[in-house]
């Protein structure tokens, strides 16, 4: 009988076995435990480039990021432990300007947090590195020099003129209408220079003022004369109107470069210094002509009348001008002359030329002449300037023959002794 029902036991045991019936409680294996794994196992951002430092002893993060940074909105990218989850999400902007916490839960609902540090890095190289860092030069009414180096600078001026080597920025206002100047006399190393407004573009090039160049690029001025030594020193100018301008100064190229230090002039002339005030300068040979009008801004040491002034702007490595109003200085291609302003060649003229050139440099008046001296011919014309009186003596037209002017900006001002109205041609060799 009990092996009769020691049988009939097995023999159901064997059904539930194979029909899959549930074991009894207490029999065969445990379900799966969930994961307490709750690590941050990487965090990074893709805009700036940079990787966290994970301790995980002390659960911080430190990630380390360019100077300039803006910290107030970077996105991570944060992975954590298998079946893990992250709060903040990952890829959700943050304000790192200070610590952030970051929680992981694990599967099994355990936490673990972690501290984000986000550091700045200090900046390198010179301060004016960066546009946006540019150090301020006050323009004035005389030459403003300032020193620098581009040691450890990086390149970001724009690209308009091919150099590709390190540059440092300064920002200079312009108050007034007027030509403004620079060049690197002085410089250790080949020098390049650009021009941009206030919000980094490159100013206009100006071909009617010899800058045919977006940004009034120059990289050599190519002609070692006065104080520029070597030909790759470089300048710039151009008429500004009003408002906040930036300048690049650096290397040209990099390569072979192991020097930096550099020496930067600007120098300004206001357009009020003037009745009239060509925004176009004078360059090489030419002439130029025009009516005295207005009431005087300027005087020179002779003396001249309220009659107004017109003034022609030029600039010059140093080397020796020539202008002229005296008609025998007339050639085929560029004329020279000034109306007497009567036509009784008896009669004192009416007019008077004369001529006197400031430079921006010293900011002084450097040359005057009132009337020409040797065997010239300086006698005016009728009013038109197509008259010659018989018999007139008045041999009053000016003359500057062989000027040697300082380096830089300078400003020829035709005026007159007597009154307003005279017209006038002028002869010039800018050199």
């Amino acid at each position: 009988m009990k092996q009769a029902i020691s049988l009939i036991a097995l023999g159901v045991l064997a059904v539930l076995v194979f029909t899959g019936c549930p074991l009894l409680p207490g029999v065969g294996p445990e379900p799966p435990s969930k994961s307490s794994e709750k690590s941050i196992l990487s965090l990074s951002f893709l805009t700036p480039p940079s990787t966290g430092s994970i301790n995980e002893a002390d659960h911080t993060i430190a990630v380390s990021v360019p100077s300039a940074t803006t910290v107030a909105s970077l996105i991570p990218t944060i992975t954590v432990s298998p079946k893990a989850a992250v709060s903040p999400a990952s890829g959700i902007a943050q304000d790192f300007t200070n610590s952030v916490s970051y929680t992981v839960t694990a599967e099994d609902g355990s936490t673990q947090a972690y501290v984000v540090t986000v550091t700045v890095q200090p900046k390198v190289g010179p301060q004016n590195n960066d546009r946006i860092d540019a150090i301020r030069i006050t323009l004035g009414t005389t030459e403003v020099t300032v020193t620098g180096t581009v040691l450890e600078a990086t390149h970001d001026a724009p690209a308009t003129g091919g150099a590709t080597g390190a540059d440092v920025w300064y920002v200079f206002t312009v108050p007034e209408a007027g030509p403004v100047y620079f060049d690197t006399t002085g410089s250790q190393f080949d020098t390049f220079l650009v021009i941009t407004d206030a919000a980094g573009n490159p100013v206009g090039a100006q071909p009617a003022n010899m800058q045919p160049n977006a940004g009034l690029f120059n990289d050599d001025m190519n002609s070692p004369f006065g104080d520029f030594t070597t030909g790759l020193e470089s300048w710039t100018w151009g008429y500004f109107t009003p408002g906040e301008y930036y300048i690049a100064i650096g290397r040209y190229s990099d390569v072979g470069m192991i020097t930096g230090d550099f020496t930067l002039h600007a120098q300004y002339m206001r357009s009020s210094t003037a009745s009239v005030f060509s925004a176009n300068g004078v360059w090489n040979e030419g002439s130029v002509n025009g009516v005295l009008t207005g009431s005087s801004a300027q005087a020179s040491s002779l003396g001249t009348a309220a009659s107004g002034e017109s003034a022609y702007w030029f600039t010059t490595a140093g080397r020796t001008q020539f202008f002229s109003t005296c008609r025998g200085d007339s050639t085929a291609a560029y004329s020279a002359g000034w109306s007497r302003g009567n036509s009784n060649p008896a009669t004192m003229p009416t007019y008077d030329p004369i001529f006197y050139i400031q430079s921006a440099k010293t900011g002084l008046e450097e040359v005057v002449n009132d009337d020409a001296d040797g065997g010239i011919d300086a006698i005016g014309y009728t009013t038109d300037l197509s008259t010659v009186l018989a018999g007139d003596t008045y041999r009053w037209g000016s003359r500057l023959g062989d000027t040697n002017m300082p380096r830089g900006l300078n400003v020829l001002f035709v005026d007159s002794r007597f009154s307003s109205g005279m017209t006038f041609y002028v002869r010039y060799l800018v050199q």
